[in-house]
């Protein structure tokens, strides 16, 4: 994100304190090299009179795709099916075994997506063979997604039935288990979250 009296003069800011909201991002204004008098005293390069211009870069979700060739070891670009979610100079994990390995994007990437080839700021340690994950899915998020799916494969159908003889006595429409698994992701994703 930057902004800027004129689409000219635009100064990047770090966006770590940024949250979304239904219909607008919120950017706490602080720390801004001059200050405005008004009404509200804010500390900042901000006028409720002056027009500031806005540039900002969103991306949906974490990069998470597959080799899409084998790959020898000491290349500097992966070939993925899907350069969608990757940014510049962030780390992501190849996921293969004994040779998983940590590898950071180039900051000559340029967001896209679609088939292609990344960038990397350092060689890869290990050969990879084609279809191996390659993903920025922080671990807690990877963990969340396998409770949710378990408590899904318990979630039973309304045809499911509860005995206490060889007669039915009740229906029963979820594993209690499957509560304690979504309430296990709810707990892993928390900290992720930056909507209000």
């Amino acid at each position: 994100m930057s902004y800027g009296p004129l689409p000219n003069l635009m100064t990047a800011i770090d966006v770590s304190t940024l949250w979304i909201e239904s219909q607008s991002v919120v950017f706490p204004i602080q720390g801004f090299s001059t200050a405005f008098s008004g009404p509200i005293q804010f500390s900042g390069n901000y006028s409720t009179t002056q027009e500031q211009f806005i540039t900002m870069t969103y991306v949906n979700g974490y990069a998470n795709t597959l080799l899409s060739a084998s790959v020898a070891a000491s290349v500097s670009t992966l070939p993925v099916t899907d350069l969608a979610g990757f940014t510049p100079s962030h780390q992501f994990v190849i996921y293969d075994g004994a040779s998983t390995e940590v590898l950071t994007v180039a900051s000559s990437f340029v967001a896209t997506s679609g088939a292609g080839n990344l960038p990397l700021t350092a060689a890869t340690a290990y050969t990879h063979a084609k279809g191996i994950s390659v993903s920025a899915l922080p671990p807690a998020v990877k963990q969340a997604a396998i409770y949710i799916t378990a408590a899904i494969l318990k979630a039973r159908g309304n045809a499911s039935l509860v005995m206490t003889s060889l007669n039915p006595s009740q229906v029963q429409m979820a594993n209690p288990s499957a509560a304690n698994d979504l309430e296990a992701a709810w707990d892993l994703l928390k900290p992720f979250r930056r909507i209000r």
